[in-house]
């Protein structure tokens, strides 16, 4: 399934915005703002049910990020460095978890589990100016690598502020 998020999703306000298809077709609603201690993002489906909250804490030195599924912390995203590069690290808490690499400013990145790409994220694959495709292979968690993405999305906003 290839999914499409507007760039800079949390700029169009606390209404939310949709995550659509690539037909344009709504899946889900983002609702929320931008990543806060303690506090974030939920995505919904259509009828305005939340699927998973992301919030974001610190620790040690570096940002955590959680994604929570009824009322349960199901996951924590973290930002490594690996050799000359940062990656992102989605721990499951105990199963194989995901890997994220790529060019990351570019939004031109995927999903490894197993060693094996099953999700990528482009803006020149679809061409579109005003949002991003992320493409999950069947069986996959949709909700994760949705959230995941989102967070790291927030992530770049941050960085190139700060530029």
């Amino acid at each position: 399934m290839t999914y499409r998020i507007p760039l800079e999703f949390w700029t169009l306000g606390n209404d939310g915005c949709f995550i659509t298809d690539d037909q344009g077709n709504k899946k889900f609603r983002i609702v929320g703002t931008a990543f806060d201690w303690g506090t974030g993002l939920s995505l919904q489906d259509l009828e305005g049910d939340e699927l998973a909250a992301i919030g974001q804490e610190m620790m040690s030195m570096s940002a955590v990020y959680t994604i929570h599924r009824n009322g349960k912390a199901f996951a924590e995203v973290r930002r490594e460095w690996e050799g000359d590069g940062k990656i992102f690290q989605v721990d499951l808490g105990g199963k194989e978890g995901y890997i994220i690499d790529g060019r990351f400013s570019e939004y031109e990145f995927h999903f490894t589990r197993q060693k094996k790409v099953v999700a990528q994220v482009s803006k020149v694959k679809w061409g579109w100016t005003d949002s991003y495709g992320v493409e999950i292979s069947p069986g996959e968690d949709d909700v994760t690598i949705l959230c995941t993405t989102l967070i790291i999305d927030e992530i770049l906003f941050e960085q190139n502020r700060k530029m």
